[in-house]
């Protein structure tokens, strides 16, 4: 006999829950998602979808309680109610599907009205004390940690010259790369990824596959992709990363992410950190590249 979370034996009257859980088991079969996104998706429902709905049946699951769930939501942070509806959507479209509802009440809901935000570029004076701070991270006499290699330094010129995310940036290979070229090009076409219990991996494509692109970048970028190419052993394979671990394996998002947050402290860094200056600085790299495009080409102070 089926347990109460598969397809076959849901009826209206079932738990959400348990439809959430056939869900994801529909989910898991989807060949046309990566891997990574069904992780993602399997954390969201448990952190507040579920436990909001965990004691009503799939019929009880109307328009009005789900505008006041959002509403809540909404008072939290405008993300965190724009991924509830999202995947509360993608719940109950999966129950219109198996025939439980007739429609699916998330789309009779409100509109969430996003907030206003001016994406702002690094300063001149941001850019310049951050490429000075990368430059010398690391070489205080006083450093607790292990002295440097280089990567934090040539990574975070890499993303300003490139306008990539820090996976991209990170995926970047030999073979990617075109310092001979006039001008010198990256092809952006993949990314690094990091899955829970699994080794990391370069995956042969961005986050999105409009994504790939061959970017033309300016000549201090290219010198530092000379230089990368350079610290390759002789006989490297054309797949072999610009970025990679003392084991030759790539390194994780997380390191990238402390290589963009550690140049704005003296010593090791704080445990526990939240991050948010190494998300303004990877989005400021990217805007304050574009923005120098339409102007023009950066130049190393």
């Amino acid at each position: 006999m089926r347990h109460a979370g598969t397809q076959g034996s849901l009826t209206p009257d079932s738990k959400f829950t348990d439809l959430a859980d056939a869900w994801l088991d529909d989910l898991r079969l989807d060949v046309d998602r990566a891997e990574s996104t069904k992780e993602t998706y399997e954390r969201q429902p448990r952190g507040s979808v579920l436990p909001f709905f965990a004691d009503f049946a799939v019929r009880e699951i109307t328009v009005g309680r789900i505008e006041r769930y959002l509403k809540q939501q909404r008072q939290r942070s405008f993300s965190m109610a724009k991924h509830s509806k999202t995947t509360l959507s993608m719940v109950l479209a999966f129950g219109v599907r198996q025939g439980l509802l007739d429609r699916n009440p998330v789309k009779e809901t409100s509109q969430l009205k996003k907030p206003k935000r001016v994406p702002k570029a690094l300063t001149p004076q941001e850019l310049a004390a951050i490429r000075t701070a990368a430059r010398e991270f690391g070489t205080d006499t006083h450093w607790l940690g292990p002295r440097p290699d280089g990567q934090v330094r040539d990574l975070i010129e890499v993303m300003l010259g490139t306008a990539t995310r820090i996976g991209e940036a990170l995926a970047l290979r030999k073979c990617d790369v075109d310092v001979t070229a006039d001008p010198p090009r990256v092809e952006i076409c993949g990314t690094i990824i990091q899955r829970s219990g699994m080794p990391v991996y370069r995956r042969e494509q961005p986050k999105t596959k409009e994504s790939n692109r061959l970017v033309p970048i300016p000549l201090f970028a290219a010198e530092v992709l000379r230089r990368r190419l350079a610290l390759l052993p002789a006989d490297a394979e054309p797949e072999h990363l610009l970025f990679f671990s003392k084991n030759n394996t790539p390194l994780t998002l997380s390191d990238g992410t402390h290589a963009a947050r550690s140049p704005h402290r003296r010593g090791r860094p704080a445990r526990g950190s939240s991050g948010t200056g190494a998300v303004r600085l990877r989005g400021g790299l990217r805007r304050t590249r574009r923005r120098a495009r339409r102007s023009c080409s950066p130049r190393r102070r």
